[in-house]
């Protein structure tokens, strides 16, 4: 409502000023105090009164700010007297969204960069690296921070002087009654309020909106009255903050477009987790995570605000000049955000360092989940089933990495028990030693929901300790409602309680809004209430991080634990997996889950998929492949299913579906080495697996907009199929149907592209191209420049069956003949990489037609990786016919023969022939004439180096760099 009167009406009303004399700084922090101000020029004044005070907003709020390395500036306000005790999540969640740890590592000393310049003090410092400079200005009156990057104003916090702290405190004891509550009111007084003169300036149609449709100023009293009913105490709070860009991306998590839209005709965007099931495509309404992460790209910048509140949160986003004028408005709470920017290049990748920078880095995965998961929701399951579906994915040859077990495991939906009827100890056993043999693992369900039941040992013991002093802790298991009484909800178990452990918003079937009331208690270890409304949207987080030390201490440090959550807020992506939770078998959701992804990732949260293919309906076969080829480039695969849909495991499927699913999988696969050490980057620089375009390409304006195609990493771009196929016949000794599909591609004309599949190099044009593929093709585009690690797997079924066979490079040469790739290795299941240095982090380049590898970390080296052997070295691009090679270093064994090498000419007046580079079973000499279609009138050849015996890192460290092979 502020927001919208302030941004239509030329008139200000109120605003807050900075007392510059209670400005104190100690260290990397400054406090000082915001008081509140009427608008005099607007107010008529009066002698007798203090037109400076409203009865409907805080007077008087602390301001403290922190500067941290790189441009960090955190900024938390709250109330200076009457209600101080508001909550803030980064005060009770123990590290689990703010990595204070990280943050404290550089802290700035506000003396070292502190000017007072007249109305304003500026904060002046640099990035590490001294390619971001940035300037803060806080301006005294009216309130401000403007951050500015190399020059360029980002981001003004407060533009429009919507800084608002609800004041209701007087208003809110249960003994006012409504004749109690108009004695109170002054009407007198009130002509001189600025916010009631704001209210009554409102239009009457829209005033009866908000407070109720009644006349004059009983409006007022009704209001107050129906607050005192509902027996809590009001404190939203409200800051707008002026982006100088219209490209805003972030605010997960919801089934819409990447780019944010604006809701000046619309609701504002909502951030409170729920169960929707199913969830619809293109809708903005949120759905099971809220994360309040704002992130504007320009050609020229980045920058971002995390507002840190867990509470009910609304976000408007207005046009506004050349940018977007956004106004965030929590329901209870503090004020605590952060403002990161960048302008250097590679912005993009430099905020998501930022971002890991304070809520945290993705954790590394344990490399098997990177593999195909299957699950399905059956009505009855049972240890030999999971056998029986362990053999047929073996029977029909698909690949399969994870078994998933749903609620059907369970003893009567009583989590950590198994349903002795069809698991019985004998069957486990069987079960578990199959699975284990199979080179496969198993994961099982656990929702937040504890059986109430009195044989149910987990309710037994959660009562046991309900409420005792451990140790000087404070130990309370079961949520409460607000008169102290366990709640009892209903969810699969029936009548449930609650602990901090799918369904995890959380999800509570018999309520409005199927979760929890927000009148629930919690306590935390010191033994304070604090009011579930507060916390909400961060008790997936909360779940996350329990279950994840819980595993940590069962497995004694020695596993990496593997979590896959429904609900996220910032700093999840340090605990646990993402999926989207109830998606539809429809082709719109192919598209949905990609834009989902993508947003995701902005916020720190990788490793995310969807269920393959819709967890609810029944998917033609169409749409069985198509969504199986685009899951496989989810940075997480399973596919998943609803109780309902019959007929779901890919070896039922027919034969054509079955050879899609395999070959989406072994694709995956081959791509494996390529994925692992995308999340150890992700682990340690912060970026996502899946990317917008523009993520990669900052200035090319065209790839802003584009959101049905991302690129994996920084060299792979797939464009997938979205829509259904159309028929075509073609006239071949008779009339045949075909059906094909026509898919839009862009490749930004900054970099040559290579088809992955048959190593064409592809058009360079600017324009959108038009795609023609069949069901079984994918368009599948190598960056040039990269050197991507290529598994060869030996159509192998499972990811910990082949982790040991041999490896190729594969060489896509840019414009300038040079190219460049990396490869990390470790065990990919313990943390013996953080404890032992146990990893290998290997940068392989080519440039002046020989091939280097550098050991990007010298103190560390993974003892298996002498076993690991690169068997075939491939180049494309070349501009020259090569006629030898040289070996340059004796770490390489070969077999010496002719065989070893094969050269390729590729130029624009050959069309390609029916064979492919991808049949890895073709001997070279078979494919001799194998001719390649070029788009320019350059000649270009391939050269493939075959039957080599070099292993990837030896472990000597006394030369970092070496070189490999040249080329002749």
């Amino acid at each position: 409502m502020i927001f919208d009167l302030k941004q239509e009406s030329q008139k200000s009303y109120f605003y807050y000023a900075l007392d510059s004399e209670t400005i104190f700084y100690e260290g990397n922090t400054l406090n000082a105090t915001l008081n509140f101000k009427s608008d005099i020029e607007v107010i008529s004044m009066a002698e007798e009164l203090d037109i400076n005070k409203s009865i409907f907003a805080v007077q008087n709020m602390t301001l403290t700010l922190k500067l941290y390395q790189d441009g960090i500036l955190r900024v938390i306000i709250n109330e200076k007297e009457i209600n101080k005790d508001r909550f803030r999540i980064s005060e009770h969640d123990m590290d689990a969204s703010i990595v204070e740890e990280q943050l404290n590592c550089n802290k700035h000393k506000i003396s070292d960069v502190i000017q007072q310049d007249g109305n304003k003090i500026i904060l002046k410092t640099i990035s590490e690296d001294q390619l971001d400079s940035y300037e803060y200005r806080i301006i005294f009156s009216p309130f401000r921070i403007e951050q500015i990057v190399n020059g360029y104003t980002t981001i003004i916090v407060n533009d429009k002087d919507t800084l608002y702290f609800e004041n209701y405190f007087k208003f809110t004891q249960s003994f006012m009654t409504y004749k109690s509550i108009k004695d109170e009111i002054d009407l007198n007084k009130l002509e001189q309020d600025p916010i009631f003169k704001m209210m009554q300036d409102m239009p009457f149609n829209r005033r009866s909106k908000v407070f109720g449709n009644v006349q004059e100023n009983s409006w007022l009293t009704t209001f107050y009255y129906n607050i005192v009913r509902k027996d809590i105490i009001r404190q939203s709070m409200a800051l707008s903050f002026r982006i100088n860009s219209e490209y805003l991306f972030g605010l997960p998590e919801r089934s819409e477009k990447l780019l944010l839209g604006l809701t000046e005709e619309s609701d504002p965007y909502r951030l409170y987790n729920i169960d929707i099931f199913p969830h619809q495509e293109w809708n903005n309404t949120g759905l099971y995570s809220s994360i309040p992460y704002l992130q504007a790209h320009h050609q020229d910048f980045d920058a971002a605000i995390l507002w840190y509140n867990s509470a009910e949160t609304w976000v408007d986003i207005r046009s506004h000049d050349q940018g977007r004028l956004t106004n965030f408005v929590s329901e209870s709470g503090q004020i605590e955000f952060f403002l990161i920017g960048s302008a250097a290049r590679d912005s993009p990748k430099r905020l998501s360092k930022l971002v890991a920078t304070i809520s945290g880095f993705q954790f590394l995965p344990p490399l098997y989940t990177l593999g195909f998961h299957y699950s399905k929701w059956e009505q009855e399951s049972s240890a030999k089933r999971i056998s029986y579906i362990n053999d047929q994915f073996e029977e029909a040859e698909i690949p399969l990495d994870v078994l998933w077990m749903d609620l059907p495991h369970t003893d009567d939906v009583r989590y950590f028990l198994f349903n002795q009827r069809s698991f019985t100890d004998d069957d486990v056993i069987r079960m578990s030693k199959l699975i284990h043999q199979s080179e496969r693992r198993l994961v099982l369900i656990t929702d937040p929901h504890i059986k109430k039941d009195q044989n149910y040992f987990v309710y037994i013991k959660g009562n046991q300790l309900e409420l005792r002093e451990h140790q000087g802790e404070h130990i309370n298991i079961f949520i409460k409602n607000d008169l102290n009484q366990t709640i009892v909800g209903n969810c699969w178990p029936g009548q449930s309680l609650w602990i901090w452990i799918d369904m995890n918003e959380p999800s509570v079937f018999n309520t409005p809004e199927g979760t929890m009331s927000k009148f629930a208690i919690h306590y935390n270890s010191e033994g304070k209430k604090l009011s579930h409304r507060d916390l909400h949207n961060a008790y997936g987080l909360m779940m996350s991080r329990a279950t994840y030390y819980g595993m940590l201490n069962r497995d004694e440090d020695k596993i990496r634990p593997f979590i896959l959550t429904r609900s996220v807020f910032f700093g999840a992506q340090r605990f646990s997996a993402k999926w989207t939770g109830d998606n539809l078998s429809t082709f719109k959701e192919l598209s949905v889950s990609i834009n989902q992804m993508m947003t995701l990732g902005l916020t720190g949260i990788s490793f995310v998929g969807a269920d393959i293919p819709g967890f609810h309906g029944r998917p033609s076969d169409e749409l069985f492949c198509l969504f199986y080829q685009l899951g496989s480039f989810y940075p997480f695969m399973r596919a998943h299913g609803h109780l309902d849909m019959k007929g779901r495991e890919p070896y039922l499927q027919d034969e054509e579906t079955q050879k899609v699913i395999k070959d989406s999988i072994l694709i995956r696969y081959d791509f494996i080495h390529y994925y692992y050490t995308l999340f150890y980057q992700a682990s340690t620089e912060g970026v996502p697996l899946m990317r917008p375009l523009w993520y990669e390409y900052p200035k090319n304006l065209r790839a802003f907009k584009i959101t049905e195609q991302f690129m994996l990493g920084s060299s792979i771009l797939y464009v997938p199929k979205l829509q259904k196929g159309q028929k075509e016949q073609k006239q071949f000794f008779g009339q045949v149907v075909e059906v094909v599909y026509i898919v839009n591609c862009y490749l930004p004309i900054e970099d040559l592209w290579y088809n992955y599949i048959n190593k064409q190099i592809q058009k360079d044009d600017n324009d959108i191209q038009i795609l023609v593929l069949q069901l079984h093709e994918q368009a599948i585009f190598i960056r040039g420049g990269s050197i991507i690690p290529i598994k060869m797997h030996q159509n192998k079924l499972s990811l910990l069956r082949l982790i040991r066979l041999p490896i190729k490079l594969e060489i896509y040469l840019d414009r300038n003949q040079q190219a460049e790739g990396l490869l990390y290795l470790d065990d990919g299941d313990s943390f013996r990489y953080q404890t032992h240095n146990e990893s290998s982090y290997i940068k392989y380049a080519y440039q002046n037609k020989t091939l280097t590898y550098e050991i990007i970390q010298t103190d560390s080296y993974y003892p298996q990786a002498i076993e690991l052997k690169i068997a075939q070295i491939s180049v494309f691009g070349l501009k020259f016919k090569p006629s030898s090679y040289d070996i340059l270093t004796d770490q390489l064994k070969i077999n010496d023969d002719n065989s070893n090498l094969d050269y390729l000419h590729i130029h624009d007046d050959h069309e390609h022939e029916d064979e492919t580079l991808h049949n890895e079973q073709r001997s070279f000499q078979e494919r001799k004439d194998f001719k390649v279609k070029g788009f320019n009138s350059e000649e270009y050849f391939l050269m493939i180096i075959k039957n080599l015996d070099f292993t990837v890192d030896d472990g000597s460290r006394l030369i970092k760099t070496r070189n490999l092979i040249k080329i002749q």
